[in-house]
C-alpha cells in the first residue's frame, strides 16, 4: 500500500461521512476490536481515524489481533494517538477495559485452506474466542453494544437445478465445516449470553465483499479474477462459469455495520450482503473489458449441470449505493495506484 491508495480509501471514506451526521452518537466513545488486522478491521480503522481526523468524533479505539502490531496499515493511519494497538489471541482469556462502550468481535479466518490445515484451531477461535470475549464483555461497566462477526455460510448453500432453487444443508464430514459448524454454534453461544446474561450482544453474518484492500492471494475466485487481469494474464474460471456470487463494496460495507452497531436493534441479525447475484462469467467478462490490455477467458467446468450460488437471504436490512460495475472499477483502479 503507499500513499496515493490511502488517498483513494479516504476519498471513498468522504462519500460515506463528509455530509452526514447520522454516526454522532459514536462522538467521544470507546470501541474495543478483536480481528482488527483482517479486512472488515482495516476498513473499520480507516473510518474511525477519518471520523477523527475529519469530523473530530474524539472516538477512542484499541485495535487487537493475533498479530495486530505487524499489520501493515497501522503506519498509514493517522491516528492522533486515539488508537491503541494490542496482540491478542482470543483463544486465551483476556480483559476489556471497563470503559469501553462498543465491542466488535471479528477474529476469525474465512480462508478454505485454513479451514483444511488448522480445523482445530478455527473452531477454537469461532468458539472459545467468542466465549472470551463475551466473557470479558460482561465485566465492561460502560457497555452499550457487542457485535458479533458470525458468517453468511451459516444459512447453507443454494442450487439452482432445472429452474428449481435447492437448499443444501452443510456436510459436517469435511474440513469446511469446522468454520461453517463452529460459526453457527458461535451465534448460539450469542443468544446464550444474551439471555442468561442480559448481554447486549447482536450477530454481523459477512457475505463476501470485493474493493480495496483485498488479499488478491487468497482462493476465491473473484480475487484471482482481478490479480490476473491486472498482471496482464488470461482469466482462469475453473468452477461453473453459472455459478451466482453476491458482493458489496467496502463503503457500503461500513455504512452499514456502523448504521447497526449504533442502533437498538439486538435481535435481529445484520445480513451483510447484497440482494442480487451475478453469474462468475459475468465478473470475469466485466473485469476483462475494464482493464486495457488484451486478455482472454479459459473456462474449466462449462459442461457442469448444476449451479451453485451464494445464499440469497430473502430480508437484508440494507441498501446498497455502489453497483457491481461501479465496484470492479474502482477495485481495479486503486490497485493500479500499486
Amino acid at each position: 500500500m503507499n500513499d496515493a491508495q490511502v488517498n483513494s480509501i479516504q476519498k471513498d471514506l468522504s462519500h460515506i461521512f463528509k455530509e452526514t451526521n447520522d454516526f454522532l452518537s459514536l462522538k467521544n466513545k470507546k470501541i474495543f476490536i478483536t480481528g482488527a488486522s483482517g479486512y472488515i478491521g482495516k476498513w473499520l480503522l480507516f473510518s474511525f481515524a477519518y471520523l477523527n481526523n475529519i469530523k473530530g468524533y474524539n472516538i477512542d479505539v484499541i485495535a487487537t489481533s493475533k498479530n495486530m502490531l505487524d499489520c501493515d496499515i497501522i503506519k498509514y493511519l493517522d491516528t492522533k494517538d486515539k488508537f491503541f494497538f494490542e496482540n491478542i489471541d482470543v483463544r486465551n482469556p483476556f480483559d476489556i477495559p471497563s470503559d469501553v462502550n462498543y465491542v466488535l468481535h471479528l477474529a476469525g479466518c474465512p480462508d478454505r485452506r485454513l479451514h483444511a490445515s488448522e480445523p482445530l484451531g478455527i473452531i477454537s477461535t469461532n468458539i472459545d474466542g467468542t466465549r472470551n470475549v463475551l466473557n470479558a464483555a460482561t465485566r465492561v461497566e460502560s457497555l452499550e453494544k457487542v457485535l458479533v462477526f458470525s458468517s453468511g455460510l451459516v444459512h447453507g448453500q443454494q442450487y439452482i437445478k432445472e429452474n428449481r432453487i435447492e437448499y443444501k444443508p452443510g456436510d459436517t464430514l469435511n474440513f469446511s465445516s469446522s468454520y461453517i459448524d463452529s460459526k453457527r454454534v458461535q451465534e448460539n453461544v450469542c443468544h446464550i449470553y444474551s439471555r442468561q446474561y442480559q448481554l447486549p450482544v447482536s450477530i454481523v453474518r459477512p457475505y463476501s465483499f470485493i474493493g480495496p484492500l483485498q488479499q488478491l492471494n487468497r482462493p476465491w475466485a473473484i480475487n484471482n479474477f482481478v490479480k490476473n487481469a491486472l498482471s496482464n494474464k488470461n482469466i482462469k474460471v475453473l468452477g461453473n462459469p453459472n455459478t451466482l456470487k453476491s458482493y458489496i463494496y467496502p463503503t457500503d460495507m461500513i455504512n452499514h455495520i456502523l448504521t447497526y452497531l449504533i442502533s437498538d436493534n439486538l435481535d435481529t441479525p445484520l445480513e451483510l450482503g447484497a440482494p442480487y447475484s451475478i453469474r462468475l462469467k459475468e465478473i470475469a467478462e466485466i473485469i476483462r473489458d475494464n482493464v486495457k490490455s488484451p486478455i482472454s477467458i479459459e473456462y474449466f467446468d462449462a459442461e457442469a449441470k448444476s449451479v451453485k450460488q451464494d445464499f440469497i437471504c430473502d430480508v437484508l436490512n440494507n441498501k446498497n449505493d455502489i453497483q457491481f460495475k461501479d465496484a470492479i472499477c474502482r477495485t481495479l483502479d486503486w490497485y493500479r495506484l500499486n
